[in-house]
């Protein structure tokens, strides 16, 4: 298990399709400890074992019920955990269920581009462990090591904190136009291609084992 202090990085993966589950489970092995339900009954015994979840996959048609069933004990029990519903249907019909418990979803063959299972758990490790270090303390490595303005700093640290790329001129209360600047100019010093590959990247630093391919 990869830990950080007392943060300890855990996955919870519920699917009953078990080549599917399988796959989750390897591509999140690499950054922590992986507990899989096969069932909305064995996710609700799992949501009871942990005090703290990392992130949830959760597909949204089981054999003994939905995600819906899961939703909402699960937002009651960890309400700031981030959840990525998975799906092979029409999402439509389970749109503002899925927005009301604040959760992202994608399509159920993503776990065939490992990329996006990447980019959203490094998200969710960052909210963790990050926080668990200070984000200030971060930021501050960062502009010493690549000659960051505070602006630059600021979108970094804002990015870091959780704040998507739709919210972050409203979070920083700045122009579109001016954080546009911020970003270029910011990853032009840093060479990551976007906030998010220098997110990843700030995950890594902070938790070597994840850089670790999985066996």
């Amino acid at each position: 298990m990869v830990a950080l202090g007392a943060q300890e990085i855990a996955f919870l993966v519920v699917e009953d399709d078990m080549a599917v589950a399988k796959s989750f489970a390897r591509l999140l092995s690499r950054w922590g400890e992986v507990t899989v339900a096969h069932s909305v009954r064995e996710a609700l015994a799992a949501l009871e074992t942990m005090h703290a979840w990392t992130a949830i996959f959760l597909d949204w048609q089981l054999g003994d019920g939905t995600g819906s069933d899961v939703l909402g004990p699960l937002r009651k029990a960890h309400p700031h955990v981030p959840i990525l519903v998975v799906t092979a249907t029409d999402i439509t019909p389970i749109a503002n269920i899925i927005l009301d418990h604040h959760a992202a979803v994608m399509a159920k063959n993503a776990q065939d581009n490992p990329k996006l299972i990447e980019d959203f758990v490094a998200r969710a490790v960052a909210r963790q462990t990050l926080r668990a270090e200070g984000f200030e303390k971060l930021v501050q490595t960062w502009r010493e090591r690549y000659g960051l303005t505070r602006a630059e700093g600021r979108v970094l640290g804002a990015r870091f904190a959780g704040a998507t790329r739709e919210r972050l001129a409203v979070r920083l209360g700045i122009e579109e136009a001016t954080l546009s600047t911020h970003i270029n100019n910011l990853l032009k010093k840093t060479r990551d291609s976007s906030l998010d590959a220098a997110l990843v990247r700030a995950v890594r630093e902070y938790l070597p084992m994840a850089t670790k391919s999985p066996p």
